[in-house]
């Protein structure tokens, strides 16, 4: 069988609670908007004070675009490990429901990853996660993957962490697939500020990351600039602006300027960038213009910021497809 897409990420399981800001100043050590890693003790210190619902969903970056496009009828498959617990069974469970193949998708022993997001009224989102066996991916288990079969393979930042992941990425093209990258977060672009220009010239054709992160990357100021500057890298870069919507630049051609959105009030950030990038992916499976590409993605992006959680629900979904369609 063969793909549009291929997601390589960590597969999570998302916990979203709203909390005030008291909360996060009694229970959350840390910056508020930031990502911290924890243990399961921690984890149960916080489901303990929780006191508001706690929605569960699918969730890790890269998951989430390939659910999104499973979704909206594109051929995708997920490639990551979950470990051989209920949230394992799960989180597969959710991923065939959206359409998408786990073919690609490891299993062993040991815990699944997981994520907990605070968000406070102003929709800002606090994590806290654990990655479990996730990031327990080999060089073989990379080499066995039939990247031959994808068109496009979407690498989420995180799994830079992990010693050797940068491979894929090699792998990936010389099988004739075209990559990307999703920065994913701004302490990532500050840990591989160093090192992210020669990946990206040599190993990735589209980036995706938000004006805070690309800013840290390149240090070369504006968003202007700096998705002049990743485009001269990658040969195709997008540059989300949150309220403000997104620019997109093809090296060689002049910038784009994409208008966000609305489905009104901001409700949770968590996911919009990678509901963005399911919307540009979907134009690009469709064949379309960048400009229409960055108009699908504001709408998707848009929607997944109207609701809490990491999964837009049936009735807005519906709604969704009618305006992208």
């Amino acid at each position: 069988m063969s793909f549009f897409l291929a997601g390589a990420g960590s597969p999570l399981v998302d916990f979203t609670a709203e909390v005030n800001d008291s909360f996060l100043q009694e229970f959350i050590p840390g910056c508020k908007g930031g990502t911290l890693n924890i243990d399961d003790a921690g984890r149960n210190r916080l489901f303990t004070a929780l006191k508001s619902k706690i929605l569960r969903t699918p969730g890790g970056a890269a998951a989430n675009t390939v659910c999104a496009l499973g979704r909206a009828g594109v051929d995708v498959t997920f490639f990551g490990k979950t470990g051989n617990d209920e949230d394992g069974n799960y989180f597969r469970t959710e991923l065939r429901k959206s359409g998408v193949s786990t073919d690609w998708l490891l299993n062993s022993d040991g815990q699944t990853g997981y994520c907990i997001s605070l968000v406070t009224p102003d929709a800002e989102r606090t994590m806290r996660s654990n990655l479990g066996v996730s990031t327990q991916i080999s060089r073989k288990e990379l080499s066995n993957c039939r990247w031959q079969e994808c068109s496009w393979l979407l690498t989420e930042g995180y799994m830079l962490q992990i010693p050797g992941f940068e491979t894929v990425f090699e792998l990936a093209k010389k099988a004739g697939c075209s990559t990307a990258l999703d920065l994913s977060s701004i302490e990532l672009a500050r840990r591989f500020g160093k090192t992210m220009p020669e990946l990206l010239k040599k190993g990735v054709d589209l980036i995706f990351c938000n004006s805070d992160e690309a800013s840290a990357l390149t240090g070369v100021g504006s968003p202007e600039k700096n998705v002049e500057y990743l485009a001269d890298l990658c040969g195709l870069a997008v540059v989300k602006l949150g309220a403000k919507g997104s620019l997109v630049k093809r090296r060689g051609e002049s910038f784009i300027r994409i208008a966000a959105y609305s489905f009104g009030a901001a409700v949770d950030t968590t996911a919009a960038g990678d509901h963005y990038a399911a919307g540009f992916f979907y134009g690009l499976a469709k064949g379309e213009t960048l400009d229409k590409c960055g108009f699908y993605g504001s709408v998707l992006g848009g929607a997944a910021t109207a609701v809490p959680g990491s999964r837009i629900p049936d009735k807005l979904w519906q709604q969704v497809m009618k305006i992208i369609k």
